[in-house]
């Protein structure tokens, strides 16, 4: 979803089982049994990566991407501070890691509350106070 994107997102394709279309600006996982396949991010125990093109997969096969590196926006499912490591609440929306060896997927950028969209540089790490 090219109206989400700051500067530059480098993504990758991903193939998509269910609906997401959606669901761009939220985190996904990566399925740990089918190469490429995402689903919607439930907690922070898998990396997550920024939906940046959803599609209806639950009729037939449909491909999308996520971002893997680069800036791009990301729907968040609390109150957000710069810098803030950000895993999945059980939605999909980012939230601020609080809990040590937490999986993190991005780092925010702006301040933010529930349901706004942030700019994000993403990348992966386990948290750490």
């Amino acid at each position: 979803m090219a109206e989400q994107v700051f500067g530059k997102t480098d993504t990758k394709t991903v193939s998509i089982a269910t609906d997401l279309s959606a669901k761009q600006g939220y985190l996904v996982n990566l399925d740990a049994t089918t190469y490429g396949l995402v689903a919607l991010a439930t907690d922070a125990t898998k990396f997550p990566y920024p939906l940046v093109d959803g599609k209806d997969g639950s009729v037939t096969a449909a491909t999308g991407a996520i971002a893997v590196g680069g800036e791009c926006r990301v729907k968040i499912g609390g109150t957000v501070t710069v810098a803030a490591a950000l895993t999945s609440d059980g939605n999909g929306k980012g939230i601020a890691c609080t809990t040590e060896g937490q999986l993190y997927g991005a780092v925010a950028l702006e301040n933010g509350v529930a349901d706004d969209i942030i700019t994000v540089k993403v990348t992966q790490g386990f948290f750490a106070n």
